[in-house]
């Protein structure tokens, strides 16, 4: 389910990994969530944008997949929700993007892809 560029990615991370975690920290360890929180908040203030919780990749992933696929089933399986009522929480921002705002915005997310 992931996409063929992503896949590349990790498959090149895999190649130079000291061991079977892909995402370590300096000792070779998995990172822990406070670890990866404090990388991405230090990103935001890096880049002085408000904060955000790491949440919200989770929220940009499903709104993203449910704008290029239209299928509320397929998000929901990938985002682990056993309740399609979480889901559909996506489905009302979706709902609310014109679909030239859906375009620009993905335009500009995936400009240098």
């Amino acid at each position: 389910m992931l996409p063929q560029k992503l896949k590349d990615i990790l498959r090149e991370m895999k190649q130079s990994a000291v061991n079977d975690l892909f995402f370590t920290n300096w000792h070779g360890e998995l990172l822990k969530y406070n670890a990866i929180q404090s990388a991405f908040n230090a990103g935001f203030i890096a880049l002085e944008l408000p904060w955000r919780s790491t949440h919200i990749c989770r929220h940009t992933f499903a709104t993203l997949a449910l704008m290029t696929t239209k299928n509320l089933s397929a998000v929901q399986a990938s985002l682990g929700h056993s309740e399609q009522k979480t889901t559909q929480v996506y489905a009302k921002t979706v709902a609310l993007l014109s679909s030239e705002t859906g375009q620009k915005t993905a335009e500009l997310i995936f400009k240098d892809s």
